[in-house]
C-alpha cells in the first residue's frame, strides 16, 4: 500500500532498494519462509514494472543461519535473485551501498527514528483512505480473462 500511494503521489521511482533487518527473526523462521512469493514478487517487478524494478535486497544484522537461507534460495530456483541479495553482519556494511541520508537514526542514518517514520507512514495511509477506496473499485471482469496458460502456471516451478 505504501508503494502504491508513493507512485500515485510522486510517479514511478527509478527502482527500489529493499532493506530488511533480520535480527528480530529467529532461525526457526527459515523453514516457514514462502520463497515462491519472493520469486513471484521479483519476477513481477522485473518483467512487468520496470520503473519499479528492485535494484537490491539488503539483509542487515545477519547471523550464521544466513548460509541456510542462501542455500534455500538457491535450491528454490531463485538464482536470478542472488546478485541482488546482499547480507550485512552490521549497519557498517550496509552504508557502503545505502547512504546514511536514506537511513533512520536507529540504523546510523540521518533520518528520524524508525518509530517516527512508521507513525508518519500510518498517518499518510489513513489520510489517503479515499484513494484506496477508489483503487479497490477498480476490478477485473474475470469473464473476459483468457483461459489459463499451462506454461505460465508451471513457470515458477512450485506452487502451494
Amino acid at each position: 500500500m505504501v508503494s502504491m500511494l508513493e507512485v500515485y503521489q510522486n510517479g514511478p521511482p527509478n527502482g527500489h532498494v529493499i532493506v530488511q533487518d533480520i535480527q528480530p527473526f529467529p532461525a526457526s523462521y527459515v523453514p516457514k519462509l514462502e520463497f515462491g512469493l519472493f520469486k513471484k514478487f521479483f519476477y513481477y517487478h522485473h518483467e512487468f514494472v520496470p520503473t519499479m524494478q528492485v535494484k537490491g535486497l539488503h539483509l542487515v544484522n545477519t547471523n550464521p543461519k544466513m548460509d541456510e537461507i542462501m542455500a534455500v534460495l538457491e535450491s528454490a530456483s531463485l538464482k536470478s535473485l542472488l546478485p541482488l541479495l546482499l547480507a550485512h553482519k552490521s549497519i557498517d556494511g550496509l552504508v557502503k551501498y545505502v547512504p546514511r541520508e536514506c537511513l533512520p537514526q536507529d540504523y546510523g542514518g540521518l533520518l528520524e527514528p524508525s518509530s517516527v517514520l512508521h507513525e508518519k507512514s500510518k498517518r499518510e495511509l489513513l489520510k489517503n483512505g479515499a484513494f484506496f477506496d477508489w483503487s479497490d473499485q477498480l476490478v477485473v471482469d474475470e469473464r473476459k480473462r483468457p483461459a489459463k496458460n499451462v506454461i505460465a502456471q508451471n513457470m515458477f516451478g512450485f506452487e502451494k
